[in-house]
């Protein structure tokens, strides 16, 4: 069994969900293409039946060029899946923007199995209605070329509007817990009043919601907030720290190595989420393994994971009063050490490797299946 997959280049944030995802994979798989960027090569598992094909995005400046470049990435992609013509099944892990490529697999009779990371559509909310359009186009026809779509969760079916496609979808986690390093090192009474935001400063990801929640909660109590990450948010979001006379109380660490990701969830009473659209963020599952509580936005598969105050805390919106509001409410909250404690049952039993694996083998093994009765008619 020889599989491809496929993932757009360029963001550090997915290149750990990639390599869980080529873990699972390579389990069951003789040879594994991955053509990607270059950010996930420090963390894919060492084989000699793994073989990267490396394309950088082609980046510029301005929205015409910026399409462009868009375009021609992708072109650069599809002509990798041309060339090997010994892979019939590609695994596509996206969000709905890789059209071109996918297109270029379906006419060269690939199998295609799409895995969304996340709503591409969901996440152009605020923009205007041109790029909703487009991305609409982009979603839909990438959902009718696919095989199978997977999904986290069940409830993306209704969020996402995907009911005409129930015969493609299967729900299969692909996240992976190293319990080894992602444990608790520090107890919940021995960190001090620190809150943290950790992820791409991007607009779905509601960075600076976050942000604006800190002096209304600063009012009443002196917390210290750490905020890890990289995007297109990141000059806006240091002139406010600036402009509101943050600087005291935040702590801006740049983009953080996700080996350095253990040790500073240890020092934190709070990892905060307010995104604006999610599938499922490995960083919230990865705070529960360290005993770190964690407040989240009521989107994706989110819901099917967090129960408000059983394992973990769920916000009523993302405005930044709510933001404030909640935290103060979590870390007044009497009995955590029973949360902390249902988060790490929650981790442990459902989001191990042997069940991953399981799963994408079923949906492979029933895609396989079907070219071969389709080869044979």
């Amino acid at each position: 069994m020889k599989i491809g997959i496929i993932r757009f280049p360029g963001t550090l944030a997915g290149a750990k969900p990639l390599a869980d995802l080529v873990s699972i994979i390579s389990s069951f798989a003789n040879d594994i293409y991955l053509i990607s960027g270059n950010e996930s090569t420090g963390l894919l598992p060492k084989s000699e039946d793994i073989e990267v094909s490396r394309v950088d995005h082609i980046s510029r400046k301005g929205f015409i060029s910026s399409a462009l470049g868009f375009i021609l990435t992708q072109f650069r992609l599809a002509r990798r899946i041309r060339k090997r013509s010994d892979i019939k099944l590609y695994v596509f892990f996206f969000d709905g923007s890789l059209l071109i490529p996918l297109l270029f697999g379906k006419l060269l009779s690939k199998k295609i199995v799409s895995i969304y990371t996340g709503s591409f559509l969901l996440s152009q909310k605020d923009t205007n209605k041109l790029y909703e359009k487009i991305f609409r186009f982009l979603m839909e026809a990438s959902f009718k070329l696919s095989d199978k779509i997977v999904l986290y969760s069940s409830s993306i079916v209704e969020e996402w509007a995907l009911e005409k496609y129930e015969d493609k979808i299967e729900v299969a986690n692909r996240h992976i817990i190293d319990f080894y390093r992602f444990k608790i090192d520090t107890t919940y009474e021995k960190r001090e009043n620190k809150v943290g935001f950790i992820g791409r400063l991007s607009p779905e990801k509601n960075v600076m919601g976050f942000l604006r929640s800190i002096p209304i909660v600063n009012k009443e109590r002196n917390l210290h907030f750490i905020i890890g990450g990289d995007g297109d948010q990141k000059e806006e979001m240091l002139r406010y720290i600036k402009d509101h006379d943050l600087s005291e109380f935040v702590d801006y660490k740049g983009w953080i190595p996700h080996d350095e990701l253990p040790s500073l969830l240890n020092t934190l009473r709070l990892l905060v989420i307010p995104s604006h659209t999610e599938g499922l963020p490995n960083l919230m599952l990865e705070a529960m393994a360290c005993g770190t509580p964690v407040l989240v936005s009521n989107v994706g598969s989110i819901p099917d994971v967090i129960e408000d105050g059983k394992n973990g805390f769920i916000l009523d919106d993302n405005s930044p009063e709510c933001i404030a509001e909640d935290m103060k409410r979590i870390l007044e909250y009497e009995d955590m050490n029973e949360v902390i404690k249902q988060a790490h049952s929650t981790v442990k039993n459902r989001f191990n490797y042997k069940r991953a694996v399981k799963d994408y083998k079923r949906i492979i093994d029933d895609v396989q299946a079907t070219r071969s009765e389709e080869s044979s008619q």
